[in-house]
């Protein structure tokens, strides 16, 4: 499976921590709805709270499963699944967690930015 370097990027700079790159690849006003979040992040800001959080995991990385993509006018949606992976230090366990997720990517100043990201926990029924 080829992953769209708009997707690629996000998910290095997941792993390589580093938030600075990660808000990047948000426009300025992007929404988040994220796995670990319980409510709506708005906005670098409020987005960079929960990257800070999230970066604290041990050895976190994200690998995409499945990605569905789609062409819109100025733009791309992604819809697939993916999983986060990281180390629970206090455990000394690997943890994961699988994920629905969306990403709007919209042409901003000739560069792709993530307009609105929402991702949700997939549970086994």
């Amino acid at each position: 499976m080829e992953i769209p370097k708009l997707l690629t990027n996000w998910q290095n700079a997941i792993k390589d921590k580093d938030v600075k790159i990660i808000l990047d690849n948000y426009a300025k006003e992007a929404v988040l709805l994220g796995i670990y979040a319980n409510n709506i992040k708005i906005g670098h800001y409020q987005i960079k709270t929960y990257f800070d959080e999230l970066i604290k995991k041990e050895e976190l990385n994200v690998v995409f499963n499945e990605i569905f993509a789609q062409k819109i006018t100025n733009g791309e949606v992604y819809n697939g699944v993916y999983t986060f992976m990281w180390k629970d230090k206090y455990l000394n366990l690997h943890k994961s967690a699988k994920a629905r997720f969306t990403f709007v990517y919209k042409k901003i100043k000739g560069k792709g930015k993530i307009l609105t990201h929402h991702s949700s926990v997939q549970y086994n029924w």
